[in-house]
């Protein structure tokens, strides 16, 4: 992975056992231990929110919601990550969920898209569920992917590693690339344009209205199902 400058895991305080699991991950996975940062995700039961922050969440579709908090401080999690990049002018990074499931071979996969990736990519989605709504998920087996159904993923394959995806399509933040440009121009979006939706549909809209909506052909990681969702619970009104 000598062309990923840094990996970032997004793990709450209170949840050790999610960050133990995370750690293992990338152990039995080879990835780069020097590389990795953990951030301290916002955590919605004693966030205190600021009014800048405020404004950028003022037209979300779920405010009403009982999990809106959740939503917002999982959104500001993987902003402020973003913003890290920019301050820190990094080139290439990896932002990762801490209950992600890696798939073997994770690393060459990795490489090989890296080295293959489009000159106008800014984020690249490898992560996916099955099915997912809420709270409740269904993992993929990724012992048996092998590669994306191209006539039921991809509008069009763009190589032997990457293809962009049908706007249908709803790859989740679990575990994304992400180039500095796209860090700096996705935080100028939110900031302009402010949050409307959750996480996922949020980086979803910004990237199918640049044409730029790019996956791997592969799905290279999924949730851990003994994890339940920190931002959607039980009980949660649909």
């Amino acid at each position: 992975m000598n062309q990923v400058d840094s990996i970032f895991y997004i793990n709450l305080d209170r949840r050790p056992e999610r960050n133990y699991h995370f750690i293992q991950q990338c152990a039995k996975h080879g990835l780069p231990e020097k590389k990795i940062q953990r951030f301290s995700a916002i955590d919605a039961s004693n966030y205190s929110f600021s009014q800048n922050e405020l404004a950028m969440f003022s037209r979300a579709d779920y405010s009403t919601k009982p999990f809106a908090a959740r939503i917002m401080c999982n959104q500001l999690s993987h902003y402020y990550i973003l913003k890290q990049i920019i301050r820190e002018n990094i080139g290439v990074s990896i932002i990762f969920q801490d209950d992600v499931l890696l798939k073997d071979g994770f690393v060459q996969y990795i490489d090989n898209i890296i080295t293959n990736l489009p000159t106008n990519v800014e984020i690249l989605n490898f992560s996916m569920h099955e099915y997912a709504a809420y709270n409740k998920f269904v993992p993929w087996n990724l012992q048996s992917i092998v590669e994306y159904d191209v006539s039921l993923i991809a509008e069009k394959k763009i190589n032997n590693y990457i293809c962009k995806m049908k706007p249908i399509c709803n790859p989740c933040s679990l575990g994304y690339i992400i180039t500095l440009t796209g860090a700096q121009n996705l935080c100028r979006y939110f900031e302009t344009t402010g949050f409307l939706r959750a996480t996922d549909h949020s980086y979803n809209d910004y990237l199918i209205g640049r044409n730029i909506f790019y996956a791997a052909n592969s799905v290279l990681a999924t949730s851990n199902v003994l994890f339940e969702s920190d931002v959607f619970q039980e009980g949660d009104a649909m």
